[in-house]
């Protein structure tokens, strides 16, 4: 045989061996990537898992195929594989569930979230189908509320609603107006076919990910690392003290220039009633939409772990929204305790006024510690999957009746 074939089959063999070896090391890799935890990644989620949305300020990006089901969403944006028609089949009831994140259910697969238990729930409490929308969206206030059921919510016909509210959504702020951007004159970046490649293949494989969004992996492993090293020790936490009505004391003395008010211990009772004549009135466009309609609501006071636990947990809690009235209250605990006041209280007029159902959590809340039992993440604001459970214990009834009521009403 000619010395040159001899050397091409040589070659041939060592492309082989080094073809099969690069191609068992990237499968090793990538099976010790998603042990760790990872998971492949689409780069066109990478900016962001929010779009652009002119009537209530952003939505969920739709059409998100992911490995990780907390990711996912339908054609609309919904947390849900599964699509919806706007109008519902004969004899079908529709409940949409809005809220923020907490409704979304963050880190939770779709059968923990509080849409799809709720949906369970009424399953077998009521004899006809039930479908449970999840209208939740990451970063939402009442604001962005008002505009996703005037724009979309009714659009989907349903025959109740459930606000469930948390502290963020309290604090709906009218958005700055800053000047609309000029298009970018270089036109739409055209890839070429190794990139286009990469980034459809990315979706299927973590090490391809990495390629595609190396800074990516930094951020993925930070959100990875403190589940694995900063898991703190289950138990009862010790509470704060409690008085003889039911309340937490915030403190033995009131701080120098700090009034009692209906709605807690605050300094500023002008600057607490400017909040109050926003959250009534936002909250009141929200309920006027839905009974102008003759849908029935429900509204849900915050759910946390606010009261029964002490003020290193409390301050690891995303509360963030309570913080600028610390300097009105004294203090962030009783910032915290004063707002949740004032903010049920709001809430409880303006539902009577519009004449839809209060579900308070606040009994509950002043017996709840951060993780005995276990009804919230770290952060404090988003429940666990027995937390979504518990809510929905607590929901569910109180939705069953009033679905009943306005089904007779439409007979």
């Amino acid at each position: 045989m000619p010395v040159r074939w001899l050397l091409i089959g040589r070659l041939a063999q060592v492309v082989s061996v080094t073809l099969a070896l690069l191609f068992a090391t990237g499968l090793a890799a990538e099976s010790l990537l998603r042990i760790c935890g990872l998971w492949p990644l689409d780069p066109a989620q990478v900016h962001s898992d929010i779009v652009p949305d002119s009537y209530s300020g952003w939505r969920m990006r739709p059409d998100v195929h992911a490995a990780r089901e907390q990711e996912i969403t339908n054609n609309f944006g919904f947390h849900d594989q599964r699509e919806y028609a706007n109008k519902p089949a004969p004899n079908l009831e529709r409940v949409i569930v809005q809220g923020s994140s907490v409704v979304y259910g963050l880190k939770c697969g779709l059968s923990e979230t509080l849409p799809r238990q709720l949906e369970r729930a009424l399953l077998k409490a009521k004899s006809n189908p039930v479908e449970v929308l999840n209208f939740g969206v990451q970063g939402y206030s009442l604001l962005n509320a008002v505009g996703q059921t005037s724009a979309y919510a009714l659009a989907f016909q349903p025959t109740a609603a459930v606000i469930v509210l948390d502290i963020q959504m309290c604090y709906p702020e009218e958005p700055i107006p800053v000047p609309r951007p000029e298009p970018d004159a270089r036109g739409v970046k055209r890839l070429d076919p190794t990139e286009a490649w990469l980034r459809r293949s990315a979706k299927h494989s973590v090490l391809l990910s990495i390629v595609a969004a190396p800074g990516q992996l930094q951020l993925r492993l930070k959100r990875l690392l403190p589940l694995a090293l900063k898991q703190e020790k289950a138990g009862k936490i010790p509470s704060a003290p409690v008085n003889e009505l039911g309340t937490p004391n915030d403190s033995a003395k009131t701080p120098p220039g700090i009034k009692k008010s209906r709605t807690g211990t605050v300094g500023n009772p002008a600057a607490a009633m400017a909040r109050s004549r926003r959250l009534r009135s936002v909250l009141g466009a929200l309920l006027a939409a839905y009974s102008e309609s003759g849908v029935a609501v429900l509204v849900v006071t915050p759910f946390g772990p606010y009261y029964q636990v002490t003020d290193e947990v409390l301050a690891r809690f995303t509360l963030h929204h309570v913080t600028p009235f610390i300097p009105e209250y004294g203090g962030f605990r009783q910032a915290v305790h004063g707002e949740l006041a004032r903010i049920r209280v709001d809430v409880e007029t303006v539902v009577q006024e519009y004449g839809a159902v209060l579900v308070d959590m606040t009994p509950e809340n002043l017996k709840l510690t951060a993780d005995a039992p276990p009804y919230f993440l770290k952060d404090g604001v988003h429940p666990s999957p027995s937390g979504y459970s518990y809510l929905a214990s607590r929901i569910v009834p109180v939705l069953v009746e009033a679905m009943n009521r306005e089904r007779q009403k439409g007979n």
